[in-house]
């Protein structure tokens, strides 16, 4: 998605400008995320959408991790990925010879 803007636009700062205030799956952009308030754009805006309103860090790192292990469980369940078997001493395992390629 970034790419497409810095490609489209022919200003390559009002592309950066666009990404950095383009929302988030969070719900904030990531200038809000770092300056704890909207940056200006060149669309005008009001001046109390541009006050210090800090995310509430604990909920927003709360659902980042809700997000991140549905993620996992949806991959895992598509790629039909299990837990590794754990290898007891002894067992004969196969090799492929790497200098010999068949």
């Amino acid at each position: 998605m970034v790419k497409n803007i810095l490609t489209k636009e022919k200003d390559p700062a009002k592309g950066l400008l666009a990404c950095r205030s383009m929302p988030l799956a969070c719900q904030y952009s990531p200038a809000q995320l770092l300056m704890g308030r909207q940056i200006r754009k060149s669309v005008p805006t009001l001046h109390t959408q541009l006050d210090s309103q800090r995310p509430d860090l604990q909920s927003l790192r709360a659902r980042e991790t809700m997000s991140k292990l549905k993620q996992q469980s949806t991959f895992n369940s598509r790629h039909r990925a299990m837990p590794l078997t754990t290898i007891e001493p002894g067992t004969e395992v196969y090799i492929k010879d790497l200098q010999h390629p068949e």
